[in-house]
């Protein structure tokens, strides 16, 4: 539990840091896109790079590993071959094969950094703390002895002390993760995610108004280092002093943020979402009309409508900003889910029908139940089958997605309230706990309270 909450911080972390929500179209991978981390310029030199990567695209391994050899013994600034090797497996989302490359490459290049650090970054994502704590401190001990490229070097030991320092994240260790993102900054000065990090380690550390002055200045440095990509100070504090329970200092900090930069759509979007989460709907909705003026195209704004509708139990205005949404986005996930919920949630027996092909169709756009994206899917769909008589249906489901993970508020809910008229309460009763720990609202947070108490009344 306590390593999910570091993550889901850490992700926190990155959604505070990087406000821009268009996704970029993918670009194609190549051999400069593989190597441009790690050399100055790219040049005809490693062009056996290149006829690595098209003899993978032919299925001639082989050939492919002859030519990342070829490559690097031309070029000992490289990273070894099964280490490129693995970086293009991941790259082709072939993991398997990736991990056994990296795994290769600790025997082949025993002396190189990077495949122990890379399996640093693998054992997290698999929570097995203990070995991830050990590739990464072999990884930076190997960088320090490490001369052959200083800026694949930096970028290594920049990796190989995040790493460490969400380690030391996870167990609130924010002394020890302070010193460590200090030592990414160090590789890596333009990394406005370390910063954000250290602002936040820096805050919850702190022993006074002066500790909470620096991670103050470190916010207002992470946005003066890339103002178009990044939140403002005040917003990041202010959401640190919400998750802390001061919400009157959120507050404030919110509407300077707002009477400083009132003038920027991305900053009236994100006093929405706090405003949302705090359930202040007539703060949120007054901020999202004012981004919608600056940006009135923008998917952002539509899908904020939408939810602040839903919560107000407007359905059929929700519906019609959602509908839109999907419109521009097909494969939203939020647009979809929302959507779903929204028609499901209207005296109509049609839209009842509707929303449950839409639930449907989001599960089969997003599968995966380990995935937050699949779990979410699947028990809106729960949700959905719920409203339309399949009960059973509806409470097999959600039983596989609470075996998998965990899953959001909103959810949670939904979750609860199909296992307890499944006759499971002691269940329905521990999906709920997660749901009303902390005070952040969601649409169906008196519904839930009130299932709760039901449930406690016996």
């Amino acid at each position: 539990m306590v390593l999910r909450n570091c993550f889901t911080a850490f992700l926190a972390s990155l959604l505070m840091c990087a406000c821009a929500t268009a996704q970029d179209a993918p670009q194609p991978f190549t051999a400069e896109t593989l190597l441009s981390p790690v050399i100055d310029s790219y040049s005809p030199k490693y062009d056996d790079v290149q006829a690595a990567l098209d003899s993978l695209r032919s299925g001639n391994v082989e050939q492919a590993r002859q030519s990342l050899d070829a490559a690097y013994s031309k070029n000992p600034d490289l990273p070894p071959p099964n280490t490129m090797l693995a970086q293009i497996m991941f790259q082709a989302r072939k993991p398997d094969a990736g991990k056994q490359a990296l795994n290769e490459a600790t025997r082949t290049n025993p002396d190189d950094p990077g495949a122990f650090i890379y399996l640093g970054d693998l054992s997290l994502q698999e929570r097995q703390l203990g070995v991830a704590e050990s590739m990464y401190t072999k990884g930076v001990e190997l960088c320090n002895k490490y001369s052959a490229n200083t800026k694949r070097r930096s970028r290594l030991l920049a990796k190989g002390y995040g790493g460490l320092a969400l380690l030391k994240e996870s167990s609130k260790d924010w002394a020890g993760a302070q010193d460590l993102l200090e030592k990414v900054i160090q590789n890596d000065p333009d990394n406005a995610v370390a910063m954000t990090r250290l602002g936040r380690v820096v805050f919850l550390g702190a022993k006074n108004e002066e500790d909470e002055k620096k991670a103050y200045k470190i916010f207002t440095d992470v946005y003066q280092l890339d103002p178009e990509h990044t939140a403002r100070h005040e917003i990041n504090m202010a959401l640190l002093y919400e998750q802390g329970g001061r919400s009157a200092r959120a507050e404030s900090l919110m509407n300077l943020a707002i009477k400083r930069d009132g003038k920027n759509a991305k900053t009236r979007l994100a006093v929405t979402k706090w405003a949302i989460d705090a359930g202040k709907l007539d703060m949120a909705s007054e901020n999202v009309q004012a981004a919608d003026a600056i940006e009135p195209d923008s998917l952002e704004v539509l899908v904020y409508k939408g939810l602040i509708d839903r919560f107000k139990g407007n359905y059929a205005a929700g519906e019609a900003a959602f509908r839109e949404a999907h419109f521009r986005s097909p494969k939203h996930l939020g647009a979809m889910t929302q959507l779903a919920l929204c028609l499901t949630s209207q005296d109509d027996d049609q839209k009842k029908q509707l929303g449950l092909q839409f639930a449907d169709l989001c599960v089969r756009v997003y599968p995966d139940l380990k995935q937050s994206s699949g779990r979410e899917s699947a028990v809106v769909l729960a949700w959905c089958l719920a409203q339309v008589g399949q009960s059973n249906a509806a409470a097999q489901a959600v039983a596989r997605v609470v075996r998998e993970g965990s899953i959001s508020a909103d959810s949670a809910y939904y979750a609860a309230q199909i296992i307890f008229d499944a006759g499971q309460s002691t269940a329905a009763e521990r999906i709920l706990e997660s749901a009303l720990k902390n005070e952040r609202a969601f649409p169906n947070r008196s519904k839930a309270e009130q299932l709760m108490n039901r449930i406690k009344q016996g």
